[in-house]
């Protein structure tokens, strides 16, 4: 399985490019015990102890000149900055080259030590070289927002601050969208004139950068940029299940000369009309089409709330309650104003057999919505069924008095005139007709 970021020179046989998911969500920052001390990931380098260093992973041969130029006048304006590129895939000899010329001749020209640029090798950028740049990196450079979240969430998770070089109007790009909110805006450059801004000031000021960092960190960690464990369920799960499928469908020699993906990531795509549909099947009955629907809108949003909705109360009809309640109780989370998704819950906690939990969720259903009668009515039902007379008592006046007519409200009154009039008195039904 291919994620969206694309493995260049992967050379292994086969292998064929089943999906192309929206798995930027699913990178995982490296352990931050892997991180070594700081003094000797500079000697690693060969760098100097007073230096800022600003790291960035990307190929020096596709940086654009006003990138370039930009990054430059970076280190004209400051003589304590170094630069160092760690591209993702190693660059031949005459490229390596290429791309040498191309910075010194924008260094020369501003009179810049050419020590001050680093351009690593790719050969050589193992999972140590890595752990190392982690070790000497005092801001990352993000000079690729179409790229994935990868060294973003290494930024966060050490707490060093980005900056994020973007096109105007190229906010739909992973990295720029999400740095794209009031609290991070600040690190996203649109042209050379801002990103030198940014990255000078941050080089010049040690409370900027730790502050920064702090930004970040929190925004990537205790944002919805990772993901629960049900939706790397889906994602991943979803490829499992039907992966063998797509293929068989497709033929193997369809991948002989076409590395596209059978799956392609549509994740710019609005799950809205899926769901739509998908609502109207469940009107009709068609539990297993809503289902599918549902699916295939978690295939490429696999935290998207009203898809885990959908797909709770397709489940919950095919007499999947336990995995209904899982999607349920999801989708209740950041809803909790929502009557509605209570109401379903408790619907599939009782078809579960957990009234003890029913009752909490039409408990939380009634506190945001409390003239819901379908709520009122099944908290009768469970109470009565639980002997819970004097909650049973409570919640149907509570339904008299929203909806008195109502059949099923008048069926529960009925029935509680019967207990009662049985209660006092136990012995009428063995009474002889006569009265004796």
């Amino acid at each position: 399985v291919m994620t969206s970021r694309d493995i260049a020179g992967m050379g292994v046989p086969f292998t064929e490019r089943l999906a192309s998911l929206p798995f930027d969500v699913l990178c995982s920052p490296l352990s931050t015990d892997l991180t070594p001390p700081f003094a000797s990931a500079r000697e690693r380098f060969d760098l100097p102890t007073d230096f800022m260093v600003a790291v960035s992973p990307v190929d020096p041969l596709t940086v654009s000149p006003t990138v370039r130029e930009a990054l430059a006048d970076a280190l004209a304006a400051q003589p304590l900055l170094c630069l160092l590129l760690c591209p993702a895939t190693a660059l031949s000899s005459l490229d390596r080259q290429a791309a040498v010329a191309r910075w010194h001749e924008a260094l020369r020209s501003r009179q810049v030590s050419l020590e001050r640029l680093l351009i690593l090798d790719a050969s050589h950028a193992s999972q140590e070289t890595r752990s190392q740049l982690r070790g000497i990196a005092q801001v990352w450079l993000e000079l690729d927002c179409a790229g994935g979240l990868e060294w973003v969430a290494t930024a966060a998770t050490d707490q060093v601050p980005l900056v994020a070089w973007t096109d105007i109007g190229s906010n739909s790009q992973p990295v720029a969208r999400f740095l794209d909110t009031p609290d991070l805006s600040s690190a996203l450059a649109h042209d050379g004139p801002e990103l030198t801004k940014k990255l000078t000031a941050l080089a010049t000021d040690e409370d900027l950068r730790k502050s920064a960092g702090l930004r970040l960190h929190h925004a990537f960690f205790d944002g919805s940029v990772l993901p629960d464990a049900l939706a790397v369920a889906d994602v991943v799960g979803d490829v499992l299940s039907h992966g063998q499928e797509a293929l068989q469908e497709s033929g193997h020699r369809a991948f002989a000369h076409d590395k596209t993906p059978l799956w392609k990531d549509e994740s710019f795509i609005d799950p809205t009309a899926l769901l739509e549909n998908g609502n109207d099947a469940l009107t009709r009955g068609d539990a297993d089409e809503a289902t599918e629907l549902a699916r295939r809108a978690l295939r490429f949003h696999p935290q998207n709330s009203d898809a885990r909705f959908r797909m709770g109360r397709a489940l919950a009809a095919l007499g999947h309650h336990e995995r209904a309640i899982t999607y349920l109780t999801a989708a209740v989370s950041g809803r909790e104003h929502e009557g509605n998704r209570w109401m379903e819950l408790a619907r599939a906690f009782h078809l579960a057999a957990e009234v003890p939990l029913a009752l909490d969720a039409l408990g939380a259903c009634l506190q945001v919505a409390p003239d819901c009668l379908d709520a009122w009515i099944m908290m009768v039902e469970l109470a009565r069924g639980a002997n819970a007379t004097e909650i049973a008592t409570e919640a149907l006046e509570a339904a008299q008095r929203i909806a008195p007519d109502d059949p099923r409200v008048r069926r529960l009154a009925g029935a509680q005139d019967s207990c009662a009039d049985a209660a006092a008195d136990p012995f009428a039904a063995f009474s002889s007709p006569t009265g004796a």
